[in-house]
């Protein structure tokens, strides 16, 4: 990703990132802050050339993830705050949320390549074919690289004991 396109991924992302700190936090003034924190993290790696603009949003989600975590560890007051491997649901707008934030959160344990395949392809609903030219990749690859890639974010569902059964996709 180049510096001139960090303004743009900032806007495009800072909503996601933000409901994702704010729902582990559950305080939207601590969660802006530590917006702001991740956003500096990831525009000095920009800065220094080290972030794809292919995999930027799942590193976003892991600097995030990392961060929320270094925050709850740092807070003494742990009623006020959630786990992030924790976090419940109490409407279908909630169960919603939480799909989400473990989605981020697996893809942001799969290699660069995978993750951004599925996050082309699930998240911003990329059509095949762009994404192939994209990553200049085959279709039999991408179709490979997805099977794989959905079948660890299977797994990770599974691991934090979220049920898959009649999930849509």
């Amino acid at each position: 990703m180049r510096i001139e396109e960090f303004e743009a991924f900032y806007e495009q992302n800072k909503d996601s990132v933000f409901g994702y700190l704010q729902s582990g936090l559950r305080d939207a003034d601590t969660a802006n802050d530590v917006l702001q924190d991740v956003f500096l993290k990831i525009l000095e790696k920009v800065r220094q050339g080290q972030i794809q603009a292919e995999t930027a949003r799942a590193y976003a989600f892991r600097v995030a993830r990392n961060a929320l975590i270094d925050e709850i560890r740092s807070r003494n007051r742990n009623d006020e705050l959630v786990n992030p491997d924790d976090l419940i649901y109490h409407s279908e707008r909630d169960k919603s949320e939480t799909i989400r934030i473990l989605f981020r959160d697996a893809l942001v344990e799969l290699p660069g390549d995978i993750a951004a395949i599925l996050e082309l392809r699930l998240l911003d609903h990329k059509p095949v074919e762009e994404i192939c030219k994209v990553l200049d990749t085959s279709r039999a690859t991408l179709y490979r690289k997805m099977e794989q890639g959905l079948t660890s974010v299977a797994a990770y569902f599974r691991k934090h004991g979220f049920d898959l059964e009649g999930l849509e996709v």
